[in-house]
């Protein structure tokens, strides 16, 4: 238990949590146009509510 959580204060990362960062850090940036183009209605469809409630829908 004592050394679980020194590793959190100690901000020591367990293999498994390196190796995730790590492939997260690689990651190579995509884009999508459906994806663009349904945010962009969704967009268009709730113009005037909150961003909060537009951003989910």
């Amino acid at each position: 238990m004592v050394q679980a959580i020194n590793k959190v204060f100690m901000n020591e990362s367990s293999s498994r949590v390196e190796r995730l960062r790590e492939e997260f850090l690689h990651l190579k940036p995509t884009a999508s146009i459906e994806r663009a183009r349904i945010e962009t209605r969704i967009m268009k469809e709730t113009e005037g509510e909150p961003t909060v409630t537009r951003r989910f829908l």
